[in-house]
């Protein structure tokens, strides 16, 4: 496998909403750092908070994010006019940074939208890698499943990296929708801890798993490649990039991989800081 640098990112631009969860955006840079040293990481805030600085723009905000929840799961359409309500739902979220408020379930691509007009003319280059990692769940309507789907990531402008879809989006083992299924037809008896003990096995990880901010290393590197080589998924399973559809295939790729990066991605991130050290020198 070959890869070609059409876009050369030159900055990269990390927005955590991640209070309340084991995510540690130093970690994340740092890690970005180790493999592009010539890469500039700036951790910010949440969009909104960083760039938003009156009540009534968050406001404004917050409508444009309560909008975009999912009216229904089996139709493609989104809130479009919310609630007094939830838009105050959302404000509060945002603008206290709300540990345990997570909404409801939203549509990435107009999660993208409102994300975008915040972010200042001056870095909508192809220059700028703009990832926000958020703890909401979001998703993409398929038309040939006619349903909504949680997504893990929505590569574009920003990209998104949504830690609930982490979580809730791989596919997990037939035994933990089984043991699920079982635990929700006790008729209303508290699950044996055998149970919850097995689900806790067969579920991925909590907002609070400190293997959180692995996992998320590698989606943030699918952000950096796509941007580069509009091409961000791997077909080698042990390779960061792995495009993974089910859970024990993410937490290999991400955790228990034979090795870090394959060899043509590592060829890949290699060409990208050799490219901007020659920038850097000229």
């Amino acid at each position: 496998m070959q890869l070609r640098i059409h876009h050369l990112p030159r900055y990269l631009k990390l927005y955590l909403d991640a209070s309340g969860t084991a995510l540690d955006g130093d970690e994340l840079a740092g890690y970005i750092t180790s493999l592009l040293p010539s890469l500039p990481v700036e951790v910010r805030d949440e969009p909104a908070r960083h760039f938003l600085s009156t009540d009534e723009a968050l406001y404004r905000f917050a409508s444009s994010i309560a909008a975009a929840r999912v009216f229904r799961l089996d139709a493609d359409e989104v809130i479009t006019e919310p609630f007094k309500a939830e838009i105050d739902y959302e404000y509060r979220r945002i603008a206290y940074d709300m540990p345990n408020m997570f909404g409801a379930f939203y549509s990435a691509h107009h999660m993208q939208s409102a994300y975008w007009e915040l972010i200042p003319r001056e870095e909508r280059s192809l220059s700028h890698v703009h990832v926000v990692v958020t703890k909401l769940l979001i998703g993409t309507f398929e038309v040939l499943s006619r349903r909504w789907h949680a997504r893990t990531i929505t590569l574009g402008f920003p990209n998104i990296i949504s830690l609930r879809g982490l979580i809730e989006a791989p596919a997990k083992p037939r035994e933990f929708y089984i043991l699920k299924q079982a635990a929700s037809v006790v008729g209303g008896e508290v699950p044996t801890e055998m149970v919850i003990y097995e689900l806790r096995k067969h579920a991925l990880i909590g907002l609070d798993d400190e293997r959180l901010t692995d996992v998320t290393k590698g989606y943030l590197l699918q952000a950096i490649v796509y941007h580069a080589t509009l091409n961000p998924f791997c077909e080698d399973d042990s390779c960061r990039l792995y495009n993974a559809h089910w859970q024990q295939e993410m937490l290999k790729a991400q955790l228990d991989g034979d090795y870090e990066l394959c060899e043509a991605h590592r060829q890949l991130l290699n060409a990208i800081e050799e490219r901007l050290r020659r920038e850097a020198g000229s």
